[in-house]
């Protein structure tokens, strides 16, 4: 049940940084500092865990942005996506025990899947745009997302066994 309730508490935060971007970041801010609060109180890993996630996801954005797989309306990266990165750092961590009893295939498909339409749905709000066009874009995404959350988890499982405490990868 708490995995569903985490869940639903990060679409919140997607909501909000991809709907309220600049204008919402302070409610945004203030959500991060509730989800610290959050996986510090219920699932016992280091605040900083999900900074070393976010530093790879928003690496990987900017990348995206120089190589024109996508694009934002401002001329600097945005703060509400580096937000969100740091979001879906804690989100990853939190869902690591999850996703470890899934196996690789299954993390792979999750990420190509739900990576692509995380991004698709951003597209279809207005926030960005895609100069490839849209399928080649959706195939690129769907491709550096189902290498990417498999390594993100990898790295997510050596991090929580390092860091043990209550969560480290138990579902319970």
């Amino acid at each position: 049940m708490k995995y569903l309730v985490y869940s639903l508490w990060f679409q919140l935060v997607w909501l909000v940084a991809v709907l309220g971007q600049q204008t919402l970041l302070p409610w945004l801010l203030a959500l991060l500092f509730v989800n610290a609060v959050i996986i510090h109180r219920y699932f016992s890993f280091p605040i900083w865990l999900p900074l070393v996630i976010a530093m790879l996801g928003v690496v990987l954005d900017i990348l995206n942005r120089g190589l024109g797989v996508f694009e934002f309306s401002t001329p600097r990266f945005p703060l509400w996506l580096v937000c969100l990165w740091v979001a879906f750092g804690a989100y990853l961590l939190v869902m690591t025990p999850v996703l470890k009893q899934l196996g690789l295939f299954a993390v792979a498909v999750i990420g190509a899947l739900a990576g692509a339409i995380s991004y698709w749905a951003g597209f279809k709000l207005g926030v960005v745009t895609w100069p490839r066009g849209e399928n080649a874009t959706v195939i690129i995404l769907a491709i550096e997302w189902g290498i990417m959350l498999p390594v993100l988890h990898h790295l997510a499982v050596r991090m929580l066994k390092r860091a043990g405490g209550k969560h480290a990868l138990s579902t319970e």
